[in-house]
């Protein structure tokens, strides 16, 4: 989602039977240029930017689920006060307007398949915050390549030991 793009995105969304959002950027200060997640460390404004393309997208009733809404924390070391703030804007977002957050197995999958030395998401703090709302919760994979379904309930069973079988438990 990018602000300035919402007629398009409508008119995608009228042509196809679902439509998921996984933010991956915002614009700079510019309002030209793209800040990528993954490409800069986003400051605490920039999480905040982030929160809120999530929220006017939702607003909107653009997209049908949130996809790997704790991305943003593979810019940060750990989970605090702004970390904490930018899940609960888009928890309670996905609660208002009743669309669902997707825990990602991506990054797990990566891990098991020994791509990725460590796993950035997702993130325990950000779904403890998920269960303090009414929000639907799934499960999701990316599918980049065939082993990420073959190997899903694997990763499932990891994904619940980061982010706790006590939390999973909570989740809707």
């Amino acid at each position: 989602f990018l602000p300035g793009l919402e007629d398009y995105l409508l008119e995608l969304k009228n042509k196809t039977d679902k439509i998921v959002l996984g933010q991956h950027f915002i614009y700079a200060d510019n309002n030209k240029d793209l800040k990528i997640i993954r490409k800069y460390k986003f400051s605490d404004e920039d999480l905040i930017k982030y929160a809120n393309y999530i929220d006017t997208a939702m607003k909107l009733q653009i997209p049908d689920i949130i996809v790997h809404p704790d991305l943003y924390m593979c810019t940060r070391n750990e989970f605090g006060a702004i970390e904490e703030k930018v899940a609960e804007m888009i928890c309670k977002s996905a609660e208002n307007y009743n669309i669902p957050l997707e825990i990602n197995l991506t990054e797990v999958f990566m891990y098991l398949a020994k791509l990725k030395d460590e796993i950035s998401y997702p993130c325990r703090g950000f779904w403890e915050i998920a269960t303090k709302h009414n929000v639907k919760v799934i499960y999701g994979v990316d599918a980049h390549y065939r082993a990420q379904i073959n190997q899903y309930e694997e990763c499932v069973k990891l994904v619940n030991k980061i982010i706790g079988e006590d939390i999973v438990q909570k989740l809707n």
